[in-house]
């Protein structure tokens, strides 16, 4: 048996079948995270060498917590996967993929990133304003009186 990508060899390694997470309700959540590696591993295939050798790291990396079962893991963890999908689309390295991955476990991504991050994958592209921010839905400011 020869795994064809990074998230199969994880779930190789860990010993989990294809359908790796069967949390119940979770199952989304897990289908996004597939669906993010199988798009870093394409945009690693075309990547120049340097790029591709630091991407790797990251994605076996974020591979082995595939099988995470805390929710509030499962979510940084996914968090990562898409930071680090947009680094490899937009060509350069953001914080913390930057430098290779640390040893031992994660730290948990700052809640400013991990929430623009969230932002950004639930809002549709090219979203358009609230209401409330359009400028015939402001209120003219009172006026002082003379």
């Amino acid at each position: 048996l020869k795994p064809n990508s990074l998230l199969e060899l994880a779930m190789y390694r860990r010993g989990a079948g294809p359908s790796w997470d069967t949390g119940g309700g979770h199952a989304q959540m897990g289908a996004d995270f597939e669906s993010t590696m199988q798009r870093i591993e394409a945009a690693l295939r075309g990547a120049p060498r340097g790029v591709r050798v630091r991407g790797d790291l990251w994605a076996q990396r974020l591979s082995t917590l595939a099988g995470l079962r805390k929710e509030e893991f499962r979510r940084d963890r996914d968090a990562y996967a898409e930071l680090l999908l947009e680094c490899l689309e937009e060509g350069r390295w953001a914080a913390p993929f930057d430098r290779n991955p640390p040893h031992g476990p994660l730290p948990m991504l700052p809640k400013h990133i991990a929430n623009s991050v969230r932002r950004r994958r639930s809002g549709p592209p090219g979203r358009a304003a609230s209401p409330a921010s359009e400028p015939s839905a402001r209120r003219p400011r009172p006026r002082a009186p003379s």
